[in-house]
């Protein structure tokens, strides 16, 4: 993670903790060949993601699945969301991406839809907790995927 709490935490540089995001994908490929392992992008300024993707090198190949990091806690600031979303899709159109931890009001949002292949999110289970339900049933994060699929998306973004 690169949030600023997180670098005052760590005291580390986003450049320290973006370059142990790498050396750890590199480890665990090394253990888990002919399986795919999802790199993940970290960084705080879109400038930052894009300098994230860069340093991974050739190590994301066309067309890849790719994590977006650090981003969750944005969920009520969606135009960074969108801004570090398009910066990334401008570098690579071709990766697939996927944001983690987005709640319902930053997956409201059509740009933010538009740039993702994937997402997850938490929320359904938290509801579910809250509300005396399960928060383990499949049945719970279905009924969640299909309001996603189901709910009017915001436009107006331009990327």
């Amino acid at each position: 993670m690169c949030e600023p709490f997180i670098i005052e935490k760590t005291g580390l540089s986003v450049l320290e903790h973006q370059s142990r995001t790498i050396q750890r994908y590199d480890a665990k490929r090394e253990l888990i060949r002919g399986t795919h392992l999802m790199p993940v992008l970290q960084g705080f300024t879109p400038a930052e993601y894009v300098a994230h993707l860069a340093a991974y090198g050739n190590r994301i190949g066309p067309a890849a699945w790719v994590g977006v990091g650090s981003i969750c806690k944005r969920n009520t600031n969606i135009g960074s969301v969108v801004t570090i979303l398009a910066a990334i899709k401008r570098e690579r159109p071709d990766i697939r991406l996927h944001g983690f931890g987005l709640k319902v009001t930053a997956l409201m949002e059509g740009a933010i839809r538009d740039l993702l292949h994937t997402a997850d999110s938490m929320a359904w289970s938290y509801a579910a907790r809250m509300a005396g339900r399960s928060s383990n049933d499949w049945r719970e994060a279905a009924a969640f995927a299909a309001r996603i699929d189901n709910m009017p998306v915001q436009l107006g973004w331009q990327f």
